[in-house]
């Protein structure tokens, strides 16, 4: 018969055993996050973590993983990773963990324009989110549905989700206050209800505590003015905007950084290298929601009824699309 004492230092060498996962997740996860050499490190914790019979040192190996392969371009071996411990979080009922790991699988893949395929898993972790009455599975999930039908132009709809989703967030929390003022200005602004979306910028950049947020918020309230046309205001925002710094520019995505640019050459008047500038973006629906505003600003209404009857036709096309698929 084995003493209690046995069973005391077995379960302290699991504890000790999982403080130092701990530690080295949080390690590789937040300062080498895209880091390749991460992943045999969480090879080895995952085998460790197996023969101890850690389940959270499993989820830690996991995280590592499918954070290093990120962004490397290999979808097979992210979704094998990260559907893993998205499975593993929720057959022990680890809701923040299942609720952080799909937020990111939705993401990623939103990233790959699969808009579909993100909808049914961004409802389901909202069915997740309410079996666990989690106020944080609520947010992410209702923040998530409504940034899946912005993109798809769906403006109104992504409205709701995003006012839902301001009810499951705490009164001084303000990371997901900034996100989501931002998001709704977008909405507003892609509907044309250019007053309202002005309002949200300026209320997301009083929420902007971080650096990255700043550069964020500025540009979403420098494009909120650009689409208003108030060209005084956008000019005194530009003049005293973080984003003429060369290296915070950078920090954009580079979808950000070709709209700017636009922006600039069109306050300088330089119409046709803005147009020039604007086929550098990917989608023809950036490229037309642009080529509308340079039209407008050079006062060639011709122009712009036809970019905008393309759009129109181009984001109707993409709906069906999207809907023929879910179907």
């Amino acid at each position: 018969m084995c003493s209690l004492s046995v069973f005391a230092d077995k379960d302290k060498a699991l504890e000790e055993f999982e403080t130092k996962a701990y530690e080295l997740r949080m390690e590789l996860v937040h300062n080498h996050t895209f880091d390749l050499e991460n992943i045999p490190k969480a090879d080895s914790l995952y085998r460790e973590s197996v023969e101890r019979g850690s389940v959270i040192g499993k989820l830690y190996a996991l995280q590592i993983k499918y954070y290093a392969v990120a962004n490397s371009g290999n979808d097979s071996l992210f979704n094998v990773t990260i559907d893993e411990y998205i499975q593993l979080a929720e057959e022990m009922d680890y809701f923040e963990e299942y609720f952080d790991a799909t937020s990111t699988k939705i993401q990623y893949e939103m990233g790959n324009g699969d808009y579909s395929r993100c909808m049914f898993m961004a409802h389901d972790m909202l069915k997740m989110a309410e079996k666990a009455h989690s106020n944080l599975g609520l947010y992410e999930s209702n923040l998530l549905m409504g940034q899946i039908f912005k993109y798809r132009s769906s403006f109104n709809s992504a409205m709701k989700y995003f006012k839902n989703a301001l009810k499951y967030i705490e009164k001084d929390d303000s990371i997901p206050h900034f996100t989501l003022y931002r998001e709704m200005a977008e909405c507003y602004g892609g509907n044309m209800q250019y007053d309202k979306a002005l309002q949200y910028a300026k209320l997301a950049n009083t929420w902007a505590c971080f650096d990255i947020y700043r550069l964020y918020g500025e540009w979403t309230y420098l494009n909120e003015l650009f689409q208003q046309k108030d060209i005084a205001e956008f000019r005194k925002a530009l003049a005293v905007s973080v984003l003429n710094d060369e290296q915070q520019y950078k920090s954009l995505p580079m979808d950000m950084q070709i709209s700017l640019d636009v922006m600039k050459l069109v306050n300088n008047g330089n119409y046709a290298a803005a147009r020039a500038k604007v086929m550098e973006h990917e989608t023809e629906s950036r490229q037309l929601g642009l080529l509308v505003l340079i039209a407008q600003y050079e006062g060639n209404t011709s122009d712009a009824l036809r970019y905008l009857q393309r759009l129109s036709f181009v984001n109707d096309s993409i709906e069906a699309e999207l809907l023929d698929s879910e179907l």
